[in-house]
């Protein structure tokens, strides 16, 4: 089950889908994009955004959606909370 976008907190762990695999990141930035489809009815607006890194080989990524995000976990080496 996905993580809520309310839900994700910058600093903290979650485990989550990368490339087929479960992996334990930390959220380092969240910030909002707006669209890219100029028209009068999605004018304004915007989604969220997640800047994470790879707790396991320390790469960083953007998740452009919460639903990569399975569950929050307590430290980095992915103990579940």
């Amino acid at each position: 089950m996905a993580v809520k976008a309310s839900e994700i907190l910058v600093g903290k762990f979650y485990q989550a889908k990368h490339d087929k695999k479960i992996i334990t990141v930390r959220v380092d930035a969240i910030k909002e994009q707006g669209s890219h489809n100029l028209t009068k009815f999605f004018a304004g607006v915007t989604h969220p955004v997640f800047y994470v890194t790879n707790m396991a080989t320390r790469q960083r990524l953007k998740f452009r959606t919460s639903s990569r995000f399975l569950a929050a976990v307590t430290d980095h080496n992915g103990s579940r909370v």
